[in-house]
């Protein structure tokens, strides 16, 4: 998210002997200015920010057509935001898909290549990628597997963490973590995520660090947290629990976890539930979590 911002919004401006348009905060009516006769010709940002260009009342009549590019990146671009982008200024946003180790682009919807809105594109030149089963199996077109990414962009490795960097990194070939497929043209798609983290906004956020903080509420014997989608941000935070205390509510889990957690790591939603499923291993089975309302 931080360093696709630095990459994409300032380095790559740099580079092309372009004008930054820095702004204090999100202020829409500076925006406005800016997308109107401040000269900007070029906007990447996260799915989060296209969807408020689309909705915001006060800036329904920019006119994107005339733009060198709109991309879309640290998070999955809802197909939906980009439809309702599309037919509301008959302009086109283009996908990328980019991590911290990468430095942080692997793939892009450039704007030289056929557009395909749900994917994250082809790579970018230099960068290889692969899809491989859990036994490291190379997969052929449109099988689900990790997707893997190898070029000059992809780091050394974590700074003195080497036995982090052994699990992420072999042969040169960086293991993302994500799921996902190629098809024949050599667009990937992303389906979903094989480490046990929730992206919303375009921030990581990592199940055991929320899950540690419910647990030590007094009262709460078990946890477990996903990610519920959610056109604006992506994903939300939702968070399982099972209570001893019968006297604890979901406004009590709630203020426990915003004054120990940043906001967006906070769940929006809690559920109470009997128990946690998980297997031999103590992994959680999200899948057999039984609702109130569920039989």
């Amino acid at each position: 998210f931080h360093t696709f911002s630095v990459s994409a919004n300032m380095l790559s401006m740099i580079r092309y002997g372009g004008t930054i348009y820095l702004m204090n905060k999100l202020d829409f009516k500076e925006l406005h200015y800016a997308l109107t006769e401040g000269g900007v010709s070029c906007i990447s940002g996260v799915p989060t920010l296209f969807y408020a260009l689309t909705h915001h009342p006060e800036l329904q009549d920019i006119d994107y057509r005339s733009m060198r590019g709109l991309i879309s990146g640290g998070s999955a671009l809802p197909i939906e935001v980009y439809k309702e982008f599309k037919n509301r200024f008959n302009a086109d946003i283009h996908q990328g898909y980019g991590l911290t180790e990468a430095s942080p682009v692997c793939t892009v919807n450039n704007i030289h290549v056929k557009l395909k809105p749900e994917s994250i594109g082809p790579t970018v030149p230099g960068v290889e990628a692969r899809v491989v089963d859990d036994e490291g199996k190379v997969l052929t077109s449109n099988q689900v597997g990790e997707l893997e990414f190898k070029g000059p962009n992809v780091m050394k490795g974590y700074f003195n963490r080497p036995n982090e960097t052994s699990e992420v990194m072999h042969d040169g070939w960086l293991k993302t973590g994500d799921l996902g497929y190629m098809d024949e043209e050599g667009y990937l798609y992303m389906t979903g995520y094989k480490k046990l983290m929730i992206i919303t906004s375009g921030f990581n956020v990592y199940n055991k660090e929320v899950e540690d903080v419910l647990n030590s509420y007094p009262g709460v014997r078990d946890s477990a947290i996903t990610g519920e989608p959610d056109l604006i941000r992506g994903a939300i935070v939702k968070a399982f629990i099972v209570k001893d205390d019968p006297g604890i509510s979901e406004n009590d889990i709630k203020r426990f976890a915003r004054e120990r957690l940043a906001p967006y790591k906070s769940p929006r939603k809690i559920v109470f539930v009997k128990s946690i499923p998980r297997d031999n291993m103590g992994k959680i089975i999200l899948d057999e979590i039984k609702e109130p309302d569920q039989p």
